[in-house]
Formats: C-alpha cells, structure tokens, sequence
C-alpha cells in the first residue's frame, strides 16, 4: 500500500519572497567596500564595475509612468530616459514622442498671456493659433488616441486662462455696465463693459502727486480721478463672447501652411475688430491712421507666431507674403 504525504503549506515561499525584497532594498546604492562590510561572510565581493552594471541594469529597466493630462503643459517629469512610456487616460506615449509634445505646446504657450491677465480680443486671437499649432502637430505625428489627449490637454489650459481672469476680476472687486450707448461713440459697452474702481487709496495718492501741476491740468486729472472712483475704468478685457469666440475660432481653424486662406483670416480679423476699435475711439483722420496702425501691428504679432509654430513643428524655412 502506497501513502501519500500531503506537506502543510508553511509559507516559506511567500517568506523567501520576503527576504528577497528586504535584501534587495538594504543593499541597494551601496558601493563593493559597503556591501563587503554588511556581507555575512557568505557572499562574494563584488567589484565596483559589477556593482555599476548592477545600478546601470537597475536604471534601464522598462518604467511606465501613469500621468494626468496636465504633465503635458507642466512638464513634471522632464527629465527622463528611453526607457520610460508615459500613460495618460489608458493612451500609451513613448518617451520621445512626449517630449515632442511638450516641446510644442511650451511654444505654443509662450505665445499667450500668464494666467490672470486681463484677455483682449487679440489674445484671443493668439489662443486660437496656439490650439491650431498644437491640434495640426498631434494630427500629423501622433495616433487618433494619442491626439485626443495632447488636444483635450491643450483645450483645459486655454479654459484655465479664461477662468483665472474671472477669479481674479472677481476677488479685486470688477462689475460690469450693461447699459448700451455708453462712451464716446455709443458702442464701447457691447465690447468692454467690464469696469474696475480706483480705490480711495491709490486716488489719494494720485492726488497728492499733483500738487505742483498747472491749474487747468489738476482739475482736468482730478475729473478723471472722480470718474474712476465713482463709476469705474474701462478694462481691457473682451467681454463681448460670441465675438472673442468668433475670433479664436477663425484662427483655430485655418490652415497656417496655406498663405491664401492666412491672408483671409487676416482680412476677417480687420473687418471684426475695426468695429470693436472705433467703439474705443480708434480712428483714422486727415492727420494719422491711428485705426489702421492698430490693427497692423495686431496682424504684424499674429503673423511672428503662426512663423514661429510653422518652424517649430517642423516647417522651418516656410515663409509667406501677408499684403492684407
């Protein structure tokens, strides 16, 4: 008759696994005399060359990083090597293809105004080629998948400036006039109806610097002041949306290779903001072109940064004749 014996489960495996673990991480970093001094007496030295390839092994291993959407604009972690993928929302991105794509939002960032800044409809502008460079680099070098997350990433940062304006004209005290027929030309209130008091305090500092004027420049000053204290400055910060919408989208969707359609948008761009400048009481005259110069060097900031997104995703060289 045969017996078997059936060993009871004593969890050695599972302690071996153990001891591994806590061996691996004590030993870990030390140099060939370090390890010789904590050695048992049972393990062989190991050169330094054996513990360099030890560590260099150790570095080179395949690492995935799982990141938000977010390390794409903050650039968290710069600074790594071939060895390391990145995960974002289940999409996989090598490490250069990353890096890639941080290279050219960065650019495309450091076009548009810090968080917090009071937006014009020419940043809007400037927003919209921003998002254009980006969308027209992930469609051409990445997957479906891939281009989802650098766009939808690139979408959250723009967001993120149009709310941090908002917070922070809502924390300094902002208000709106929603009065029509305001100012000068009747129209400044349907594109800035934004208004930001002067405080008692900078007006009386302002006051006591004008001591020493002339009589009519003092009380000229000292209306303006009152004005500002009782019923606001005008702020430089479009508040008509479906225009400033209007206006990131015409930039958005052209195409910035293609000097024909560039020239139209360009052409678009005067026709809506000559409006908007003349409510401001922007005007050409028999004596200057105050509107036409305005809008020239609005064109002369869109066309630097359409250039600089051409040659960073990789159209260096290209060139185009703007005669709007």
């Amino acid at each position: 008759m045969s017996s078997v014996n059936n060993y009871m489960n004593t969890g050695l495996i599972s302690q071996n696994y153990d001891v591994i673990n806590n061996v691996t991480k004590k030993y870990a970093g030390n140099t060939s005399e370090e390890l010789q001094e904590k050695s048992s007496g049972t393990m062989r030295k190991m050169s330094d060359e054996e513990v360099r390839e030890m560590h260099q092994k150790q570095q080179n291993q395949p690492r995935t990083l799982s990141v938000d959407r977010s390390e794409v604009v903050d650039n968290v972690f710069s600074k790594t090597g071939d060895n390391i993928t990145y995960e974002i929302d289940g999409v996989t991105f090598t490490n250069a293809q990353m890096k890639a794509c941080k290279e050219v939002v960065r650019n495309a960032i450091s076009a548009l105004p810090v968080k917090g800044s009071d937006l014009d409809y020419k940043d809007y502008a400037s927003m919209g080629i921003a998002t254009n460079m980006v969308n027209s680099y992930a469609k051409e070098n990445l997957t479906e998948e891939q281009a989802a997350v650098i766009n939808k990433s690139m979408e959250e940062y723009i967001n993120s400036l149009t709310q941090a304006e908002k917070e922070r004209q809502n924390s300094q005290g902002y208000f709106t006039v929603e009065q029509e027929g305001v100012g000068n030309t009747g129209n400044l209130n349907t594109y800035y109806n934004t208004r930001m008091k002067l405080s008692d305090q900078a007006a009386d500092s302002l006051k006591s610097q004008m001591a020493n004027l002339p009589e009519q420049t003092r009380k000229t000053l000292m209306a303006n002041l009152e004005s500002a204290t009782q019923r606001g400055s005008v702020v430089q910060s479009a508040s008509n949306k479906e225009l400033s919408s209007t206006i990131k989208t015409l930039f958005q969707n052209v195409d910035m290779k293609d000097e024909k359609a560039l020239n139209a948008a360009m052409k678009q761009y005067r026709e809506l903001m000559t409006p908007v400048y003349q409510a401001s009481g922007i005007r050409n005259t028999a004596n200057n072109n105050s509107l036409t110069n305005v809008l020239d060097q609005d064109i002369s900031r869109f066309v630097k940064q359409i250039a600089n997104a051409n040659a960073v995703t990789g159209n260096v060289g290209s060139t185009f004749n703007y005669t709007i």
